[in-house]
C-alpha cells in the first residue's frame, strides 16, 4: 500500500492514495518510470501494484514498465504505441503489441523514415542501436480492459 510515485516538486502519490480516488473517464495511464509495473515483493501472494491500484480507482488500462529501459527505445516504442492506438484506432493492448513488434523487427531505414523530422543526434543514436534484444521492446506491459 505504500508503493509510490514521486512526482514534481518531490510530491508523493501512494497506492493507498490511488485506491481512495474515483478516477472516472480515464481510458489509459502510461507509467514510463522504471519498474512501475512490478508488484510489491513483501507479500508475493498478493498482486498489489500501481497498475492494479489505478484499475481499482477506475482507470480503464495502464501501460507500465517491468525494468529500467533506455530513453531512446522508450521514446520510439511509446510514439509507435500512441500512433497505433490513437491514429489507427487499435485497442491499447493490441497497439502495444504492434509497437513492440515494430520496434523489434523494423529496419533502421524504416525507423529513420518514420522519425524523419528528428534531429541528427537522434538519427545517429538510432543507427547505432540494435533494438532486437528484448531489453528494448518487452519491458512494457498492458493491464486493463
Amino acid at each position: 500500500m505504500e508503493s509510490k510515485l514521486v512526482i514534481t516538486n518531490k510530491k508523493v502519490i501512494t497506492l493507498r492514495h490511488l485506491l481512495s480516488l474515483k478516477l472516472q473517464n480515464i481510458r489509459l495511464i502510461l507509467l514510463s518510470a522504471c519498474e512501475t509495473g512490478i508488484p510489491g515483493l513483501d507479500l508475493p501472494d498478493e498482486v498489489v501494484s500501481l497498475p492494479m491500484g489505478l484499475l481499482q480507482a477506475g482507470v480503464g488500462g495502464v501501460v507500465a514498465s517491468l525494468w529500467p529501459v533506455s530513453d531512446l527505445s522508450t521514446m520510439i516504442l511509446l510514439t509507435r504505441f500512441y500512433d497505433f492506438w490513437r491514429k489507427d484506432g487499435l485497442e491499447p493492448a493490441e497497439a502495444l503489441r504492434k509497437a513492440q513488434i515494430w520496434l523489434r523487427d523494423s529496419s533502421k531505414r524504416e525507423k529513420r523514415e518514420y522519425f524523419q523530422d528528428m534531429d541528427k543526434e537522434f538519427h545517429e543514436q538510432l543507427l547505432g542501436t540494435d533494438f532486437t534484444h528484448p531489453f528494448h521492446w518487452s519491458a512494457f506491459t498492458y493491464t486493463g480492459v
